[in-house]
């Protein structure tokens, strides 16, 4: 047995401990049961008390879906504890100040104006630094040091959001569970970055290069294909990389038969390009296997509210297969790409590699630590990682991210535009990600 494959037995067992441990938390685990006409991966739920967003009889939700059991049961523990310890406002710890008393104070803090979307365009730059934001503790990866961050950018939900101005929605963008602190700050910059550059394309209709998985003679990749043709589903593998040259992938998986939601859209980072692309197929089968048991008993046709603002609504739009023409950008691109079967080694310091990158492009990655004492003494480690530069993904669509220069600038700075498009111009169909 391989030291990784001993890490992960060690991490399930921890979970399974923190599950055995904590009955008041964790309500329900159980194994999915796949549909007949679906392609059958390992599939894993857990209910669980989530501690402010859910009314006091519901439960949230984990799902873990892969190809692999352990790593199927790896996904739902880690999301379950991530989730868990997202939902923990500590506002013990809170400071309720103004940026400008911060500064006045000698305080290091996350000017708002640095944040790439301010979500009341109403609000003046002067304006954001004297209003009352509550602030926590979190660190700097490019200088090395504490700097204040608003609580509002780090918990979901948050308890405050009621009570003061909202720089950006809440959203879990950022938040990963891991063995240890340089494990869930890899996944949680992997995250941001895959979410940055799927919004990038999509809203600038970037006709991105699409991979050819049978350019390689890779026994996975083989029989995934094999599975998709054997259920009629066709999947499309997206390369979204941007000049961050972190690798992105986009999975989409095209169900025309009517039976499942017509587009389910799974993303993934990361510098091992066979795992990413795999990481990234798997999601999107999750998307799929959640939505199809959402709407099993559902029309396909969508009834055209204006504004959505709630992921059940979005689901919906992309429910039937007339959707998938929304998609044509990307799927009738001529662009194709060769997988190079180097690029399946694994880099040894892989978090190094991206923070370096992220400095190169004057990125700054921060992160809160929002471990739950509870967790914590499983060994496992919960970050919310922010990268203010770059451009956030959003899922209300009364509230959509159209502002700051790396929307525009970046296909351009890429070679793929020779100039950059203005807001008008930008993709006007709300995007699939669920």
């Amino acid at each position: 047995m391989s030291n990784h494959s001993k890490h992960i037995d060690i991490l399930i067992e921890r979970g399974s401990q923190f599950i055995n441990d904590n009955p008041k938390i964790i309500k329900r685990v159980y194994k999915d049961i796949s549909y007949n006409d679906d392609p059958k991966l390992y599939n894993y739920a857990i209910y669980f008390k989530d501690k402010y967003s859910m009314p006091k009889n519901e439960d949230a939700i984990a799902s873990g879906v892969s190809f692999n059991k352990k790593r199927a049961l790896l996904k739902v523990l880690g999301e379950t504890i991530e989730r868990y310890s997202l939902s923990t406002n500590n506002n013990k710890k809170f400071i309720y100040k103004s940026y400008k008393e911060l500064f006045s104070e000698g305080h290091s803090a996350l000017n708002p104006n640095d944040i790439i979307q301010v979500l009341d365009k109403k609000i003046r730059p002067q304006n954001a630094l004297l209003t009352k934001l509550h602030w926590l503790q979190g660190r700097s990866l490019l200088s090395n040091k504490n700097i204040l961050i608003p609580a509002q950018l780090i918990y979901v939900p948050y308890v405050y959001e009621h009570a003061e101005v909202l720089l950006q929605r809440s959203i879990s963008t950022g938040a990963a569970a891991g063995s240890s602190i340089d494990d869930a700050l890899y996944r949680g910059i992997c995250e941001i970055v895959e979410r940055d550059a799927f919004m990038i394309s999509y809203l600038n209709m970037i006709p991105s290069p699409q991979i050819d998985l049978s350019s390689t003679q890779d026994k996975e990749f083989n029989s995934i294909i094999k599975t998709f043709k054997r259920y009629k589903l066709e999947l499309v593998i997206l390369d979204l990389t941007t000049d961050l040259k972190i690798p992105v992938f986009a999975a989409i998986v095209l169900d025309r038969t009517r039976l499942g939601p017509a587009v389910s859209v799974g993303l993934k980072a990361g510098f091992n390009v066979k795992d990413t692309i795999i990481g990234a197929v798997e999601e999107s089968l999750m998307v799929r296997f959640g939505t199809r048991d959402q709407f099993a008993y559902e029309s396909l046709k969508y009834k055209g509210e204006k504004m959505i603002s709630i992921i059940d609504d979005r689901a919906r739009f992309w429910l039937p297969p007339s959707s998938i023409e929304y998609l044509v950008f990307w799927l009738k691109s001529k662009n194709f790409k060769k997988i190079n079967t180097k690029d399946f080694d694994y880099a040894k310091n892989t978090l190094k590699m991206a923070i370096d990158l992220l400095k190169e492009k004057k990125m700054e990655p921060l992160y809160v630590d929002i471990t739950d004492k509870i967790t914590r003494k499983y060994g496992f480690i919960v970050l919310k990682v922010i990268i203010p530069q770059l451009h956030p993904l959003y899922l209300d669509e009364r509230y959509p991210y159209l502002g700051g220069n790396r929307l525009y600038e970046t296909p351009v700075k890429m070679g793929i535009f020779r100039k950059p498009k203005v807001e008008n111009q930008l993709n006007k169909v709300l995007h699939p990600f669920l």
